[in-house]
């Protein structure tokens, strides 16, 4: 048994060095690169073209163009005031707000339940939900267009609840 052992420990030993050995080798190999006149100008004008520093005024051309057409608006643009939601009436129709996606007009969606039916669906402006045109969604509101009169459906107020739990110090 223990002769066994030994020699499963010797062929251990040497495979392992056979394996060091190998692989260091082959690592020397390919790690060192052969200087030529190619590499060595490439490192040269490398080393010129670092030496180069460019000035805010080279980038101005970029924002110029504009080129992702992204919206550049001034401070003054920014600070434009926002108009009052004018006071709508709320709905008489059977439907509940249950949530809001604001955003441009495309972007925006409203989840209204259908109470007649029992159903929810997602609904974006131009659509129409128990006979009624929706004519915007914004923030918690939706803006219905009924038999010629605008009215408004908000989100519910939320009951129930409470503060969120907070362990005892002492659990830290």
């Amino acid at each position: 048994m223990l002769r066994v052992v030994v020699k499963l420990a010797l062929i251990f030993l040497l495979v392992y060095g056979g394996v060091r050995i190998w692989y260091g080798r082959l690592e020397e190999k390919l790690l060192v690169v052969p200087e030529t006149a190619e590499t060595a100008a490439v490192q040269a004008v490398a080393e010129e073209k670092t030496e180069i520093l460019r000035k805010p005024d080279d980038y101005t051309i970029i924002v110029a163009r504009n080129i992702f057409q992204a919206n550049i608006e001034t401070l003054a643009d920014e600070e434009t005031v926002e108009e009052e939601p004018e006071e709508i009436e709320p709905t008489k129709l059977k439907v509940s707000l249950m949530g809001t996606v604001s955003g441009d007009e495309p972007d925006a969606r409203a989840i209204i339940a259908d109470d007649l039916k029992k159903q929810q669906d997602i609904y974006q402006v131009g659509d129409t939900v128990q006979g009624a045109l929706i004519r915007a969604i914004e923030r918690g509101r939706v803006i219905l267009h009924v038999n010629g009169v605008d009215e408004e459906l908000t989100l519910a107020d939320r009951e129930g609840g409470g503060p969120a739990y907070e362990p005892p110090a002492s659990e830290y």
